[in-house]
């Protein structure tokens, strides 16, 4: 077997040992002299893991480390903004999370949010979707918590008095896996800017005052950015149409 083909197959095993193992155990592989052992996390005090690559976009999420060194941080907590190290993403997180920026240039700040590669992944029935994790690269995460509007929720048709925290907009979102007797609202991180009649996968595509109907978290642009209404004001869509049940206190014109 010649040198160059023993190296080029040398360089694809050490690849295969890198898309195979999620938690970047010591591996004992020969690395030539200058390379990185891809296997390897960053340095000593870091948990390494591999998101569900189904889960990225374009092609696929760099590795995703996290400090070991100090309090790591709970979903939805603050986290410190990430670095890039040896080729892979650092941050102090907890694992299965990954430390975004939902909405740059407001108070939100860096945040944990929970991988998912399916909405059966998410905990209380919220959806799954994409957020930016570079400028290139989006990671599927799951949703902050939903509010029932059977109970108390955010006022999704009123951008400038809703019940959400600061820089956090409101929206009137579809929660097929919980009760169908209550709409469902969500204090959101981040806001889209599609309009009125534009294709959107989840409602924070939309610009705030809408919401995103006919929809599959898995299936990117498939539903439509339509105006958001309160179904116990009969005249509430005014030339918009009528206001349609999605699916109880709240509602879409149509």
């Amino acid at each position: 077997m010649s040198l160059v083909r023993s190296a080029v197959l040398s360089l694809a095993s050490l690849a295969l040992i890198a898309c195979a193992v999620p938690n970047f155990p010591a591996a004992d592989v020969a690395v030539p002299e200058g390379d990185p052992d891809p296997s390897s996390p960053p340095g000593e005090g870091s948990t390494c893991e591999d998101p569900n690559q189904a889960a990225c976009a374009p092609d696929a999420c760099p590795a995703l480390c996290h400090s070991t060194e100090g309090s790591r941080q709970a979903t939805f907590s603050h986290c410190d903004k990430p670095a890039m190290v040896d080729g892979v993403f650092l941050d102090d997180c907890e694992d299965r999370n990954v430390c975004l920026e939902p909405a740059p240039n407001t108070s939100q700040g860096y945040l944990c949010f929970a991988l998912c590669s399916s909405d059966s992944d998410c905990p209380g029935g919220v959806s799954c979707g994409e957020r930016l994790l570079s400028d290139t690269v989006s990671v599927r995460v799951c949703d902050p918590p939903y509010q029932s509007c059977a109970e108390s929720c955010c006022d999704p048709t009123n951008p400038a008095g809703n019940a959400c925290p600061p820089d956090r907009p409101c929206y009137l979102v579809l929660a097929p896996d919980l009760s169908r007797e209550a709409s469902w609202t969500v204090c959101e991180y981040s806001s889209g800017g599609a309009r009125k009649g534009e294709p959107c996968t989840l409602s924070r595509d939309c610009i705030e005052g809408l919401t995103c109907v006919g929809a599959d978290s898995a299936v990117r642009g498939s539903g439509t950015c339509l105006v958001a209404c309160d179904l116990a004001n009969p005249g509430a869509c005014g030339a918009n149409g009528q206001c349609q049940p999605f699916p109880n206190q709240w509602g879409y014109c149509l």
